[in-house]
């Protein structure tokens, strides 16, 4: 499984089931500047979750 799976079905080995109620709306990848981002809803908690992953110098 790769990372971008990983994240994006909450598998990953830091969820340990924190993301229960959040639902994934959108995740957005930027190769070619290293971003990732999501978007998603947690209706337990009556909130929007967005998350962004920094960029990193690649060249």
């Amino acid at each position: 499984m790769t990372d971008l799976t990983a994240l994006y079905s909450w598998t990953c080995s830091r969820c340990n089931d924190l993301t229960r109620g959040l639902e994934m709306r959108s995740l957005i990848v930027d190769v070619e500047n290293c971003l990732q981002a999501f978007v998603g809803v947690a209706h337990n908690i009556n909130s929007i979750v967005i998350a962004i992953r920094g960029t990193q110098k690649n060249r």
